[in-house]
């Protein structure tokens, strides 16, 4: 009688009977796991009464075993938060705080951005089975929006850090957006109790008995199954680097000049790739880079000899449909690639000069190979392309340009993992425009080398 009351006490202290708030049978089952039962408390109270009846010279020396308890390797249990859709970061960090105090917390997007990756909803338990077991955690705390009537609650979804199960379900009303200081301490009674099952000391074996009983319980649980589906992949870099830029065309007043040297400049990416799922072979998608000069300096050499100095801009903007094909079923195999878009570069100048303001530009071809290395860590991708130059400016056809221009080229580029989201990569594109002219032919060469961050949530 004494157990089954103070089981009904600590529910009551850790606000777990409250209607609507949590499901009682597996609260009542973590309960029994760490409070004994009429029987064994009454073959413990035997056993100690045995244990009187003995020699009363032994029972100095029972009290105290003489060995003291090492408490250097002891850590903190790990505590994965799992934030659900529509939540505010201001609730999630609240919540983030009261862990803190219990246990090792450990950031959830890092698992979010693995089950998106892997095409599944990151709250369903399809991807807890799948994914949980890198984390490393002893339990699982899942944020999601509650309402209980016309009051605002976070709901918190307490599951176990190996298997994913349910543990317990509460919800937590909110003011506004704050966690009230009383259910803040009733989200720390609520931790300490999942985690007081879940976790063992170090060396011990799991308690099978308790962890089968809370599966079954949970198997009463509706599962929230996920197939996996398409996957999105988004794609943004920046960096800086330098280029070059060369340009020569035979007109009737002679021969229109540009050399520059290397200038510093910028690169920006963008890419929106969707594979049908995490493991398809095929992937489609949309590029775009945008390369510029940045405060380039040139020299313009006129007829009569004089040089005049003004500032100028070199640009190149590729907009491409991304085709990729993977050789093999593994997702660091070799990939070939395949874009189809449209390539304008231009230059300009702040003052008139010999050489006009133009721009080229037409459809573009390119062929490449990706090549993972070290599991994915290092990326090798080359890709030579082909452009027809089919629109040109007005000054340059005023100043002789005709006939049909192509141009040849290609990119390479090196990256490497930094972090999940984040890599570092070296590009390089060069590309060579044969120009046809009334006088002769000409060439626009441009070259950029960049270093840039890629973000791939």
């Amino acid at each position: 009688m004494a157990t089954s009351h103070l089981r009904t006490v600590l529910l009551a202290r850790l606000g777990l009977a409250r209607l609507g708030l949590v499901r009682l049978g597996l609260a009542s089952l973590l309960l029994s796991s760490l409070l004994p039962s009429r029987g064994s408390a009454q073959e413990d109270d035997v056993a100690d009464e045995s244990g009187d009846s003995g020699d009363s010279g032994d029972s100095g020396q029972s009290g105290d075993s003489g060995e003291d308890i090492d408490t250097s390797d002891w850590q903190l249990p790990r505590v994965l938060v799992v934030v659900g859709p529509r939540v505010h970061d201001a609730v999630a960090s609240q919540v983030n705080d009261v862990l803190r105090g219990v246990a090792e917390v450990i950031d959830g997007r890092g698992f979010v951005r693995r089950a998106q990756r892997e095409g599944l909803r990151p709250t369903s338990d399809t991807a807890y089975e799948r994914l949980l077991a890198e984390e490393n955690a002893a339990l699982v705390v899942e944020l999601q929006v509650g309402r209980i009537r016309f009051i605002q609650t976070v709901r918190v979804v307490y599951r176990e850090g190996r298997g994913g199960f349910v543990l317990l379900e509460t919800q937590h009303p909110l003011s506004g957006l704050r966690l009230l200081n009383a259910e803040r301490r009733r989200l720390a009674d609520e931790v300490r109790l999942a985690l007081a099952v879940t976790t063992r000391p170090p060396g011990s074996a799991p308690s099978s008995t308790i962890a089968d009983e809370m599966r079954e319980q949970s198997d009463d649980r509706p599962r929230d199954e996920d197939t996996p589906g398409s996957v999105v992949e988004v794609e943004v870099a920046a960096g800086a680097g330098m280029g070059t830029r060369s340009f020569e065309l035979p007109t009737q007043a002679g021969e229109v000049r540009l050399d520059t040297t290397p200038f510093p400049a910028a690169r920006l990416d963008l890419g929106l790739h969707v594979r049908p799922n995490v493991d398809s072979r095929l992937r489609a998608g949309l590029a775009l880079s945008y390369a510029t000069s940045i405060g380039l300096r040139t020299t313009d050499r006129r007829i009569d000899g004089s040089t005049r100095e003004t500032g100028s801009r070199s640009q190149r903007l590729d907009a491409q449909v991304d085709l990729d094909f993977r050789l093999k079923d593994a997702r660091d195999a070799v990939e070939l690639t395949v874009g189809l878009g449209w390539t304008l570069r231009r230059f300009s100048s702040e003052a008139p000069m010999t050489l006009p303001d133009f721009g080229l530009g037409g459809p573009r071809l390119e062929l490449g190979v990706r090549i993972p290395l070290l599991d994915g860590r290092l990326v090798l991708h080359a890709a030579p392309d082909l452009q027809l130059l089919v629109r040109a400016s007005d000054a340059l056809r005023d100043a002789g340009l005709d006939g049909a221009s192509v141009a040849i080229g290609g990119g390479a580029s090196i990256s490497y993992r930094l972090a999940d989201a984040l890599r570092a990569r070296l590009t390089y594109r060069e590309s060579h425009a044969l120009l046809g002219s009334e006088r002769g032919d000409g060439r626009d060469v441009d070259r950029y080398l960049a270093l840039q961050l890629v973000y791939a949530p």
